[in-house]
Order: structure tokens, then C-alpha cells, then sequence
């Protein structure tokens, strides 16, 4: 995971995200109002991460809100999951000691 670029990996997860659900994603909880939401989110956090904001809080929760939404494993959760690891691991510190 080392020096993997977080906006690579959300814009992968957006595509994936863009396609029709697939029958391993909708069986593992995924449906068009939670997709269509994690679009939306997932974009403003991508738009956030170009203009170099750090990320607050939420993205390092994203499986709290899979779980929430009754989501509980399939391709897109993977991605989802791989992206929290991901941002927490390159911006926990940075939200810890702002400076």
C-alpha cells in the first residue's frame, strides 16, 4: 500500500462505482440510493484531496458507514475499505499534529 496515490484509488472507486452494480455488490448490500450517495460523496472528497484538505473524520469511518447502510462485503466494499486503510494511513498524522 506504500505510496499509493489515495486520488488514484478514489478515481478507480468512483468508475467502479459509475457501472451498474454488479450481482456480487448487490448481494453483498449495495443498491442505486446507496451508490448514488457514495458518488456523491466520494467526488466531494476527491475534489477535497486535489485542492490538498486534509480529511477530517468521515473517511477514516467509511466501513461505519457501509456497515450502517447494510453493506457487507463484494468488489465496492473491498475498494471502500482499501481507501479508508488507505487515507488513514497517509493522513492520520497529519490530523493528529496539524502544524
Amino acid at each position: 500500500m506504500k505510496g499509493r496515490d489515495p486520488l488514484v484509488v478514489l478515481d478507480d472507486l468512483i468508475a467502479a462505482l459509475g457501472e451498474p452494480l454488479a450481482k456480487e455488490d448487490r448481494a453483498g448490500g449495495w443498491n442505486k440510493r446507496n451508490r448514488d450517495r457514495g458518488l456523491t460523496y466520494f467526488r466531494g472528497l476527491r475534489q477535497g484531496l486535489s485542492a490538498d484538505r486534509v480529511p477530517e473524520g468521515a473517511p477514516y469511518h467509511l466501513a461505519r458507514w457501509l456497515d450502517h447502510d447494510g453493506i457487507g462485503e463484494g468488489p465496492l466494499a473491498e475498494r471502500v475499505y482499501d481507501l479508508q486503510d488507505l487515507l488513514h494511513k497517509r493522513f492520520a498524522n497529519r490530523n493528529a499534529n496539524p502544524s
